[in-house]
């Protein structure tokens, strides 16, 4: 895939963005295009490359930014693609569309010597010489639909940066607008044309509406609103739960948003909460992509014990945004001080063989071997499906078993798996309703009930599981679920889902949209830490890690 794309900063530093280099936008941007190519690595083994090619010399002369602003904002997007781990995203500079073979790094120093050269040398051979822009526009309706996108942005990037000689009416400045747009379509055109002879095999993606016969429009952000703002146009809003915004800076109200400073300098905007101010400890809070939360100490030097930790804070984000992640406090390990801090969040909920589970490879083979302490890939699950209490039905007066799933999942990290497995997956509620595919709605899926045949340890048939429950504190809507897991997937416990009054295409649709990146955090452990997961409103599993691994994770239940 290729996808054009992160020129640089809007010229508009007053109103748009943060500043002249890559922010929280851009970096949950690149996590979104990395997470698609791991989605078509799910299941195509050859996986998914993508080569985002920076058009921002073709552009930026036209807008008042300098070479160098493209220069220095390219090189931190590469920093921090490598930062997020995003191995998928390849990227391609204007010099590789019109030059071939070519090795040699190019310096800081060679780029802006070269700029202006690059940027003729591709107008000169890829522009064809009768291009008339307007009759573009009007002949071509992806055209039409760029250039009206380009008049819209405009009117903000070059606000106050119109030349004095063309800022004496409305219409000089809207005829000035048109000719710096029609400027950017012949670029434009050009620089297409460069994309697909130099990337000829590959799908071509857009940030920009199309009718999508030449190329495949997609959002670079997956946003709550409708908005296709793009990074390098706007600042990211993050609300209490996690959930994304794009908006121009100066529109964000500071009376209900603070402005988040990362590595100096301003990143994104974050919803005020008394939840994130913690007594006697200064912390920074940052939110992983596409869900949950890492609270860390903001002085490496700080030695926070778990044990001074306000558990009542964290069990409100994490109610609002799970999982929420304690990396980099001391005594995490320490069983007293866990075990003690679990009766600080909640009402603690044991099990026949108590409070707390040790979650380790037990070595047996054996299919009515507990699933939970092998080192097997797991089906996606909430907790205390199979925990029963024994209940007087009120219609017949008889005594029944009902499951009991407790409210939250409290874990600590004592020995985390190689890297690259024993991954613990999260799949938020929030996020499968907002890429739920249309037509379906909460509405149309709330009604649907399953059933789960279980074999070995986990023996026992339920019926009438509702898809669809209200979260017990906040009323929102939260998936149930088990996956089906058959035979051919584990040694242990088999497990049949069966939809009771819907078509059975509604069991693949619901794993799909769990395992959907954009819906599924691939969360990988490291020594002490401790995480807190709302059992309702996320469901749960886990990859394998190599048997006979270290592998330890203390596990207790709380409502």
């Amino acid at each position: 895939m290729v996808l054009p794309a992160f020129p640089f900063k809007s010229p508009n530093k007053k109103t748009k963005v943060l500043g002249d280099l890559p922010d929280k936008g851009e970096e949950v941007a690149l996590q979104h295009l990395d997470g698609l190519c791991r989605a078509i690595e799910d299941v195509y083994p050859g996986g998914g490359r993508l080569y985002i090619v920076s058009d921002g010399l073709m552009y930026n002369d036209l807008l008042g930014v300098s070479d160098q602003e493209v220069w220095r904002y390219g090189q931190a997007l590469r920093q921090l693609a490598r930062d997020c781990e995003c191995k998928n995203l390849y990227f391609v500079r204007l010099r590789e569309l019109i030059e071939e073979g070519i090795e040699d790094p190019l310096s800081e120093e060679d780029y802006l010597r070269k700029a202006p050269s690059f940027r003729d040398a591709l107008l000169k051979r890829h522009l064809p010489q009768d291009f008339d822009a307007s009759a573009q526009i009007t002949a071509d309706a992806d055209t039409t639909i760029t250039y009206r996108g380009y008049i819209k942005f405009l009117e903000t990037d070059l606000a106050g940066k119109i030349p004095e000689s063309e800022r004496k009416s409305k219409a000089q400045t809207k005829r000035y607008h048109e000719e710096v747009a029609k400027n950017m379509i012949a670029r434009g055109k050009a620089f297409a044309n460069s994309i697909t002879a130099r990337f000829s095999s590959h799908v071509r993606l857009s940030i920009h509406p199309s009718t999508e016969t030449h190329k495949l429009s997609m959002s670079l952000i997956p946003q709550k609103s409708r908005s296709q703002m793009t990074p390098w146009h706007s600042a990211l809003v993050q609300a209490l739960d996690g959930s994304i915004t794009m908006s121009h800076a100066l529109s964000v109200p500071a009376l209900t948003h603070e402005l988040i400073y990362e590595n100096g300098r301003p990143s994104h905007f974050r919803e005020r909460s008394p939840l994130f101010h913690w007594p006697g400890m200064d912390v920074s809070f940052r939110y992983m992509y596409p869900c949950g939360l890492i609270v860390r100490p903001s002085s490496p030097g700080s030695n926070y014990s778990l044990h001074n930790v306000h558990m009542q804070l964290v069990r409100g984000l994490a109610e609002a945004c799970s999982p929420v992640v304690l990396r980099g406090f001391a005594d995490t390990t320490d069983e007293h001080t866990y075990e003690a801090k679990a009766y600080d969040l909640g009402a603690v909920a044991p099990w026949t063989f108590g409070v707390k589970q040790k979650v380790k490879d037990a070595g047996r083979q054996d299919r009515m071997a507990n699933n939970v302490v092998s080192s097997e890939a797991m089906p996606m699950h909430y907790d205390g499906m199979f925990k029963f209490v024994k209940k007087t039905d009120a219609a017949t007066g008889l005594e029944v078993s009902v499951s009991n799933p407790p409210r939250f999942q409290y874990f600590t990290s004592i020995t985390p798996s190689a890297p690259g497995s024993g991954y613990t997956l999260f799949a938020s509620s929030r996020l499968f309703w907002q890429h739920l595919p249309a037509p379906l709605t909460v509405a149309s899926l709330s009604g649907l009930t399953w059933e789960c045949k279980n074999s070995g340890f986990w023996d026992n048939h339920m019926k009438q599981l509702p898809l669809v429950v209200a979260h017990p504190a906040t009323g929102e809507p939260c998936v149930r679920w088990h996956e089906p897991w058959p035979e051919w997937k584990t040694k242990f416990a088999n497990c049949v889902i069966r939809m009771e009054n819907a078509g059975q295409e509604y069991v693949g649709l619901v794993d799909r949209m769990l395992y959907d990146r954009r819906v599924c955090l691939y969360f990988s452990w490291m020594k002490g830490d401790v995480l807190v997961s709302d059992n309702f409103a996320m469901l749960h599993t886990r990859t394998a890690f190599e048997g006979e691994s270290d592998r330890e994770l203390w596990r207790i239940h709380f409502d």
